[in-house]
């Protein structure tokens, strides 16, 4: 988050400040970077979304948690919200896993040709 945060100062090549934060994870990631935004004085709205423990299923009770909140908010299933929520997730999960597999790819070629 840190990284994200730098690339959004003044410059060429800065980044705009997203409107939303949703973070894969419980209470810990969004305490931390409830935190960091407080230390960079950033105002951004700040979700975060967890499965429950042990659960890996499409139909295991997600978790939405917000900053200054003791309990997540537990929406249904058929919730068009959670459904969004997920779908944004899913999508980053998506894009990270094809980043990394393209880094592995170059680094495996990079290696056979030394």
């Amino acid at each position: 988050m840190e990284r994200r945060l730098a690339r959004s100062v003044d410059g060429e090549k800065a980044w705009p400040l997203p409107d939303l934060m949703i973070l894969d994870g419980g209470k810990g990631q969004l305490n931390v970077v409830s935190k960091l935004l407080k230390k960079n004085k950033l105002d951004i709205p700040l979700i975060a979304i967890s499965k429950g423990a042990g659960l890996r299923s499409a139909q295991a009770p997600d978790k939405i948690f917000f900053p200054g909140e003791k309990k997540p908010l537990e929406l249904s299933l058929s919730s068009p919200a959670l459904h969004l929520i997920k779908r944004v997730r899913d999508e980053a999960h998506r894009f990270a896993i094809k980043y990394h597999r393209e880094l592995r790819t170059k680094k495996l070629f990079t290696k056979a040709k030394k």
